[in-house]
This record gives C-alpha cells, sequence and structure tokens, in this order.
C-alpha cells in the first residue's frame, strides 16, 4: 500500500530516505592516484625542509663569500661579503678602505702559506646577537655612515678554518665573524683569526 505524500516527506526529514550527494557517489580512488597524491604530499614535505635548510643557514652566505674569495685571491668577491654602505664608504687618510682591509688579508695569506692555498671554513659555534646591540648598531650606521638601517638579526660566529697549502701541509686556525641581517640582507661586518696550529 502506498504511502500519502505527508508520511513520504516526514519519514525523509527524519532520515529513513537520505538524499544522495555526490561523496555518496563518489569512485575509490585507484593506485596511481593514490601513489600520485603521496608523491605530491613528499614534495611538499621535501620543499619546506630545503626552504627551511636553505633559510636557516642564511647567515653563513656571506662567511662562505669572504672566505671563497679569500681563496681565489679575489679582494672583490671578499668585499661583497659587507654591506655596500660599509664598502662604498668615504675613508680619511687613516682609514682603510674594505677592499684595502681584503687585499691586505690576501697578502698576509699568500706570504703565509703561499697563493696557492686552499682554505676550507666552517662556523663550529654560534651566539645569538644582543636585541641592544642591534639597536646600537643601527644607532652607529645612521651616525657616521649617513644611513639608514634596519638590523633585526645577527651571530657571533666561531669558524675552524684550514690551510692547506700546495705541499699538502695543513694550518688549523680559529676565526671569529660576526654577521648581521640589514635590510633583510646577510652581511659580514668583522672578521678576526687566532692561530691553533
Amino acid at each position: 500500500m502506498k504511502k500519502p505524500r505527508d508520511e513520504q516527506a516526514a519519514e525523509q526529514q527524519g532520515g529513513i530516505y537520505e538524499p544522495k550527494t555526490a561523496e555518496m557517489w563518489k569512485t575509490p580512488l585507484t593506485g596511481k592516484q593514490i601513489a600520485l597524491r603521496i608523491m605530491i604530499a613528499a614534495a611538499v614535505v621535501i620543499i619546506g625542509l630545503v626552504l627551511y635548510f636553505a633559510l636557516s643557514d642564511a647567515y653563513e652566505r656571506p662567511i662562505k663569500k669572504y672566505y671563497k674569495g679569500f681563496q681565489k685571491n679575489d679582494a672583490e668577491m671578499m668585499a661583497e661579503a659587507f654591506p655596500d654602505w660599509l664598502r662604498n664608504a668615504d675613508t680619511s687618510d687613516t682609514a682603510m678602505t674594505v677592499k684595502a682591509m681584503c687585499m691586505s688579508m690576501i697578502s698576509l695569506k699568500n706570504l703565509n702559506y703561499g697563493e696557492s692555498v686552499s682554505v676550507n671554513a666552517g662556523v663550529i659555534a654560534k651566539t645569538k646577537v644582543a636585541e641592544e646591540k642591534l639597536r646600537q648598531l643601527e644607532k652607529g650606521i645612521e651616525a657616521h655612515y649617513h644611513v639608514s638601517a634596519k638590523v633585526t638579526d645577527g651571530w657571533d660566529c666561531t669558524l675552524a678554518v684550514t690551510y692547506r697549502d700546495s705541499n699538502g701541509k695543513e694550518t688549523k686556525n680559529m676565526e671569529y665573524a660576526t654577521v648581521y641581517k640589514i635590510d633583510g640582507s646577510w652581511y659580514m661586518i668583522d672578521v678576526a683569526n687566532d692561530s691553533t696550529e
């Protein structure tokens, strides 16, 4: 016996007759579709890790550039590790330009180890620069170089540097560099060494 329309409508509202949605008609995923989704998920994870590691060691870029130029006897490349306003600063007769300082470092290296020495430098320890020092640096840049710069991060780095001459003799030095994130890019501000042979 056929139910009246009102009873049919009431049963549908009560959940006896559930309307068929697109979700119910969805077909199960094929093996290829599952594999594709797994590959996409893996690619997203890999890209995330690459970005993380690329950004986490971004502070090392000026250090690597400096020592690469140092090995190649290229004062211009070494100088690129420093900010433009420091490289292009007008200096008095008593102050040395960044490029002149880099040339002097190359001369000392060549004198001590020879021109064909290989240089391998790596960060072995780092200490975060205090916020107060970042603000002081901003004020110092403004006062001395007449440049408004935003300094947002900094690291005092301890480096293990190995010099190997053409005869294979190695000299190990402990060297130090301070790098700062200035206007969104990392730059070296100073570098020093302490021979530990």
